[in-house]
């Protein structure tokens, strides 16, 4: 990994902790905007990487009758993105996939990131999905 990539990288894991200071920077450098909570999110849909994201979100799309009109943000993989939905009163799906299985799938697929930050991340998603699991549905 590049210097420049893992000050990146270090940058995007320290906001993806905070909700204000993740959301404004989003806002302002993210790509897909669509993703982001805000206060017109339909639904929450989030986990940590190579938790079902992608299986998730389609099914549920498909389950409605009008999948195209849902807002639904999804596949950052940040904990802001669930203290943004608890915050806005937004029903969020949480998908918790086993640490043993997510996190060698996360390091093959993502040659850049060590097992050392993949479980750091793993254990910080997490860590917020459990202060706020009262307010989630755990999948």
């Amino acid at each position: 990994m590049t210097p420049i990539t893992a000050l990146r990288q270090a940058i995007l894991d320290k906001l993806g902790n905070h909700t204000f200071l993740f959301s404004a920077a989003y806002r302002v450098a993210g790509r897909k905007k669509e993703l982001l909570v805000t206060a017109d999110t339909d639904i929450v849909i989030e986990g940590f990487p190579r938790s079902g994201n992608t299986f998730a979100v389609v099914a549920f799309r498909q389950a409605q009758s009008n999948p195209g009109g849902l807002a639904i943000a999804h596949h950052l993989h940040v904990p802001a993105q669930i203290g943004l939905a608890v915050r806005y009163g937004i029903p969020a799906m949480v998908l918790v996939r086993q640490p043993d299985a997510a996190i060698p799938s996360l390091v093959v697929r993502e040659s850049q990131v060590s097992i050392d930050r993949a479980l750091k991340k793993y254990i910080d998603f997490h860590r917020v999905v459990s202060a706020r699991r009262n307010k989630l549905l755990i999948v």
